[in-house]
């Protein structure tokens, strides 16, 4: 269908509930709702100091109700409340060079929580209704976060994470055990890399989740692990891997969807095989195994059902 909006970056796409939300230079675009509320101002340039250029990117709640603005490899980032416009939160890592490695850690969790950076090396649950952290505590903690991607009820969250010298380690974070904790975000890591970070991530199911490319069998293929959570906390190896992977990557009725060359990937982890392809769609933004593409004017989408 025709959508005259044209997004800051491709990370500028993301779902609300029966519709999209798209983050362009007037502000945020519902679909069939128009302009909700003008842009937060939000311009990073650090010339020669970052690594890369921050790039503009947009999250949304699954009730709809939030929608976290960031910059993608910089430092800031604020949670607007949508049906009011109002800014219920401002985030900043504080730290150039090791900000400008990875996307802006984030993730909304149920309960009108979200978990996000808050500085340099630190993690926060925060309450956005009251605006109360969640996991005040002293910090002496060495890593540094990246994407964040919680699991579909919530319990647990994939933190691609990356720590001197330097090595891509995704760990995942049992949210309430660590707010009673009162500690770190430590985690239980799922592979070390050399090198390898911010690799895509998707859970299959809410104890299930599939991370690309790790340093311990294949360091130079493309390819996926699959991973119990449960099972890996106390078990350890991955349950399955599949091979020829590569690109943004989500999963629905725990199957995978890969942005590949030709289009839209389809592959079944279980029989570990590339069952399907959309070709020549490439998507940026998935709900409820729906997918769309904004381009040159048009919303495209693709319905799994």
């Amino acid at each position: 269908m025709p959508w005259d909006v044209e997004l800051l970056s491709d990370r500028c796409l993301a779902p609300l509930p029966g519709g999209w939300l798209a983050r362009t230079a007037d502000g945020l675009v519902a679909l069939d709702a128009g302009l909700l509320c003008p842009p937060p101002l939000i311009v990073e340039d650090y010339g020669d100091e970052a690594w890369r250029d921050a790039v503009p990117a947009l999250h949304t709640s699954p009730d709809g109700r939030y929608a976290a603005v960031v910059n993608d490899y910089g430092n800031l980032g604020v949670v607007v409340d949508l049906a009011s416009g109002e800014v219920v939160l401002s985030l900043d890592r504080d730290h150039v060079h090791t900000a400008t490695t990875t996307p802006f850690p984030i993730a909304f969790l149920p309960g009108d929580r979200v978990v996000a950076a808050t500085g340099v090396c630190r993690l926060d649950v925060i309450d956005l209704g009251t605006g109360a952290v969640l996991t005040e505590r002293d910090t002496e903690f060495d890593e540094y976060h990246g994407r964040l991607t919680a699991s579909p009820c919530g319990r647990w969250f994939v933190d691609h994470r990356w720590l001197w010298q330097p090595d891509g380690a995704p760990a995942v974070v049992d949210v309430d055990e660590w707010v009673r904790s009162g500690g770190e975000p430590e985690g239980t890591y799922l592979a070390f890399r050399d090198y390898p970070w911010d690799q895509p991530v998707a859970w299959l199911s809410s104890g299930v989740v599939a991370v690309q490319r790790t340093r311990e069998r294949h360091p130079t293929i493309d390819s996926v692990e699959i991973y119990d959570v449960e099972r890996h906390l106390s078990a350890g190896p991955p349950v399955g891997l599949v091979p020829g992977v590569a690109g943004p990557m989500w999963a629905y009725d725990r199957t995978l969807y890969v942005v590949g060359e030709a289009g839209l990937e389809i592959w079944d982890p279980l029989r570990g095989a590339l069952v399907g392809l959309v070709e020549e769609f490439w998507p940026v933004a998935h709900r409820d195994g729906v997918f769309a593409e904004l381009r040159d004017g048009w919303l495209y989408s693709f319905s799994v059902d």
